[in-house]
């Protein structure tokens, strides 16, 4: 199995010229062996997403950059249709390139994602069609009732972490997580080599 590289801001600065992650509005990187990219929910303002030809498993990093206009993931590792629905809030998405991945092999794969992403102009290259988006509209996904969850809120991922009835230790750890929150990428970064320099005194 290829090893998963994380997308930083330092590889993105290399390819962007900018460590500014809100400003930027393109970015190209193919077969870098990427299978964490968390980070692009810091680029705000991006409308061009190229990230061919990596180990990506998941949409749900892309779900936070509303300007997005292109998304091309061809030939990555996203095998469950259902992530098309954490770009459904993209309203200005345009053109999307999932082909070469799992996912993309699935029965009614298309009519699946313009049924989600009506607004979609191209999918894999290819124009939508106005039958293709009468068919989608009448399309039953079959998928569950709930909506996928756009954005979990602090107080449940501190429920799950063991905390019963409200205490010092988990308002502690509220704060601490909306903390994490609010920071940028150099933030979260001071935050996680802090944080391992503590686990291992007290291991």
């Amino acid at each position: 199995m290829s090893q998963k590289v994380i997308l930083t801001a330092d590889l993105i600065q290399s390819r962007t010229g900018t460590s500014d992650l809100g400003s930027i509005k393109s970015l190209t990187l193919w077969g870098q062996r990427l299978g964490d990219v968390s980070i692009v929910r810091f680029l705000t303002q991006v409308e061009t997403l190229a990230l061919t030809m990596n180990n990506i498993s998941s949409l749900k990093p892309f779900m936070h950059c509303k300007n997005l206009k292109e998304l091309y993931l061809r030939r990555n590792a996203i095998e469950n249709l259902e992530d098309v629905r954490y770009l459904a809030n993209l309203e200005n998405l345009e053109e999307l390139w999932l082909g070469d991945n799992p996912c993309a092999a699935k029965e009614s794969y298309r009519l699946y994602v313009l049924h989600y992403l009506p607004q979609l102009k191209k999918l894999d290259m290819e124009e939508v069609t106005d039958e293709e988006r009468i068919l989608a509209r009448n399309f039953d996904p079959g998928d569950k009732e709930e909506e996928v969850v756009a954005e979990e809120t602090v107080e449940p991922r501190v429920a799950k972490l063991g905390f019963g009835a409200p205490n010092a230790a988990e308002k502690v750890l509220y704060a601490a997580i909306a903390l994490v929150d609010s920071l940028d990428v150099k933030g979260i970064e001071v935050v996680l080599k802090h944080c391992q320099g503590k686990l291992r005194d007290r291991k």
